[in-house]
């Protein structure tokens, strides 16, 4: 994985933000032309994470491998000892870049619907949440 200084820059695909569920399992992006697999035509494209000390990183796995994002429900319950992973996706740019789509797949894993959390009492973090919830009120 690379760093990068600008994190704004990089959520030109997909606008930074994190997964509402546990965890998420993610298999390595695809790249397609003309729905004809390509290589990747811009090495800056991709996935990136927000690591806990604000730097920005670009996320790289192989296609035999499969990465794990924690979501926000795993934040709330573990009381902050896990955190959500912000994370965002960046186009390809240049000249080859024009028409190429990227796929990957995600398998996002939660709580079953119809189960009680017991959230904490405090939660000094996503307190969106906490409108949200119908089992309690924050």
């Amino acid at each position: 994985s690379t760093q990068k200084e600008d994190g704004d820059s990089v959520s030109s695909w997909c606008g930074w933000h994190t997964d509402h569920g546990s965890l998420t399992g993610l298999t390595c992006g695809l790249f397609m032309k003309n729905s004809v697999e390509v290589p990747c035509p811009d090495s800056a494209a991709g996935l990136y994470i927000r690591t806990r000390d604000d730097r920005v990183v670009k996320v790289t796995f192989g296609e035999d491998e499969l990465a794990y994002q924690i979501g926000e429900t795993t934040e709330i319950l573990s009381r902050g000892r896990l955190c959500a992973t912000p994370h965002c996706v960046q186009a390809p740019s240049g000249a080859n870049a024009s028409n190429v789509e990227r796929s990957t797949f995600a398998m996002f894993m939660q709580p079953d619907w119809n189960e009680t959390l017991n959230f904490p009492s405090e939660i000094p973090y996503h307190q969106e949440v906490c409108h949200l919830s119908i089992t309690k009120s924050c």
